[in-house]
């Protein structure tokens, strides 16, 4: 099916950004076939027509790094105390949410979280889940959802050693199962998940570098998101993480907080991406990476939310804040964003799943989103990314094209009926809140 979007203000943004006032964007299949100047000539074809008079046009957005499997923990109090520190966060909030899950309620997660990411213009999303309460085709059920709701992107399963070696090697089964069987057929992006250093045991280790080498893939992973990491790993994450061959480009690293300058040295070198996700450091109370130290070093830096919230552009002004405070000077970071949203996480997801993303463009990925804005101000090359930030990212999209195909059309889900999902997760997650369980949990020593 072909489809032009029309008279819209047409922005492209990456390296070499270009923008059409008035413009036209012509999808034919699953990519872009033609970008211009709309001069109100009529088109004789017999494409579908979307009007964005008054709107922006831009490419769909790309989050790398995120968790599905959190979205029943809207309103849910923890187990026990308040938590006062990271871990105890882990295993009062998480920990007994993510072993609670059914895999109905996995499904109905992930189809909501990705039916409220396509509202925002987020159109390409790379989740990392667990629930060791249903391991085995988790990653199936999220697979559909990425199906039913017209998203792409990538899911992994987070092995970890907190509920014992059994269930690691469940979750290895799941992610072996998941690249071989499923991943490709879906058109994901195949990595191996784990939890982080503290919660895995050389065995289970030693265990997924031969599985990653086996598959020539990499691992989406938490990284020194607190202290705990290495204290209670014994020895550096990231020198760990390189012993036994996983520190590469092909892996996604989360966090990054309490990172040494011999360790960004050594992520620099490796080519991996850190993935940064400010807003859910600064509720976790684990302070923010030191992005001055990394941008110079020049580690890859991608923008993730880790599961907080649903929208890019929130947490992009999260993540100015948090660059100018860690750098101690409120000049430092605002390229860098920019960079970092319209050129790197688009440029990572494309590398994986084998696609340009992130552009308008002949041959581009047919990933566009189409928001109500219209520029109270001058928009021009220059300043495009302070409209994003401040202005239509955080509008609501109201036409959204994925792949080609039309899944947000005025506002209204194309193919997917999430209001009959809503009621059916009410009384889902309530029976999961009432299953968790503060029993079980180890990890590998004591602080």
């Amino acid at each position: 099916m072909a489809i032009w979007i029309r008279n819209g203000l047409v922005i492209s943004p990456g390296k070499k950004p270009q923008i059409f006032s008035p413009g036209r964007v012509l999808v034919e299949g699953d990519k872009i076939a033609r970008v211009e100047a709309d001069n109100g000539e009529m088109l004789s074809d017999s494409a579908e027509i979307i009007d964005a008079s008054g709107c922006v046009v831009f490419p769909g957005q790309v989050l790398l790094h995120t968790h599905f499997y959190g979205y029943p923990a809207r309103g849910m109090p923890p187990l026990g105390a308040l938590p006062r520190t990271f871990l105890d966060v882990l295993r009062r909030v998480w920990w007994p949410l993510d072993r609670a899950l059914t895999l109905q309620a996995v499904r109905l997660s992930a189809q909501l979280y990705l039916w409220e990411l396509l509202r925002t213009g987020i159109t390409c999303a790379f989740d990392h889940h667990a629930s060791y309460g249903a391991t085995h085709g988790s990653l199936n059920e999220i697979a559909s959802a990425f199906n039913d709701v017209g998203l792409r992107g990538s899911t992994c399963f987070e092995i970890s050693d907190r509920c014992g070696v059994k269930t690691a090697q469940s979750a290895i089964d799941e992610n072996r199962h998941f690249i071989r069987e499923t991943a490709q057929r879906f058109d994901l992006a195949p990595f191996i998940g784990l939890h982080a250093s503290f919660t895995l045991s050389d065995r289970t280790l030693s265990r997924v570098a031969n599985f990653a080498e086996e598959l020539d893939v990499g691992v989406h992973v938490h990284l020194c998101e607190e202290k705990t990491d290495r204290q209670l790993s014994g020895k550096s994450p990231v020198r760990r993480y390189r012993r036994f061959g996983l520190l590469n480009e092909k892996s996604i690293f989360v966090h990054g907080i309490d990172l040494r300058a011999a360790e960004i040295e050594m992520l620099a070198e490796s080519g991996a991406t850190l993935a940064i996700n400010p807003r859910s450091n600064l509720n976790n109370a684990v302070g923010l990476p030191n992005i001055k130290a990394l941008e110079a070093a020049g580690v890859r830096l991608a923008l993730g939310n880790d599961g907080f919230g649903a929208s890019l552009a929130a947490e992009a002004q999260t993540a100015l804040g948090a660059f100018s405070t860690s750098a101690r000077d409120p000049s430092f970071g605002w390229e860098l964003l920019s960079r970092i949203l319209f050129v790197n996480n688009p440029d990572i997801a494309g590398r994986h799943l084998k696609k340009t993303l992130g552009i308008i463009a002949p041959g581009a990925a047919a990933d566009i989103a189409v928001f109500p804005y219209h520029p109270p101000s001058l928009l021009n090359k220059s300043n495009y990314f302070g409209h994003y930030l401040f202005g239509f990212g955080n509008v609501p999209a109201r036409d959204v094209i994925v792949n080609g195909q039309i899944r947000l059309r005025d506002g209204a889900p194309v193919g997917f009926h999430p209001g009959s999902l809503t009621e059916e997760a009410r009384q889902v997650f309530q029976k999961v809140w009432q299953q968790r369980s503060l029993r079980g949990f180890h990890v590998r020593r004591s602080v």
